[in-house]
């Protein structure tokens, strides 16, 4: 049985951690940049800022999470294809 499934817990792994921390330092910057009041001559930084993470880090962040890569789909349907292929193989997944 591997380590990761005794006693039915997954582990938590550092790349979990590392992604909520950074979603939440996200969700928390997005927050005040539109509640707080910025001064006028950084309004254009905090919107590149701003656009910069909702249009790179927050969809890359949600796609490692759902696993929904092209590599993580790939590797979904060939697991597929060799079930049905009737090829032995890990039988949880």
């Amino acid at each position: 049985m591997p380590k990761e499934q005794i006693g039915g817990k997954k582990p938590i792994k550092f790349l979990d951690t590392f992604a909520f921390y950074v979603f939440s330092i996200v969700m928390v910057y997005i927050f005040f940049t539109t509640f707080i009041t910025i001064p006028k001559e950084n309004v254009r930084f905090a919107d590149t800022a701003v656009g910069f993470l909702l249009g790179t880090c927050m969809p890359l962040l949600i796609n490692w999470a759902f696993r929904t890569s092209k590599s993580a789909q790939d590797e979904k349907f060939a697991k597929l294809r060799a079930k049905e292929a009737g090829v032995p193989g890990d039988e949880n997944n």
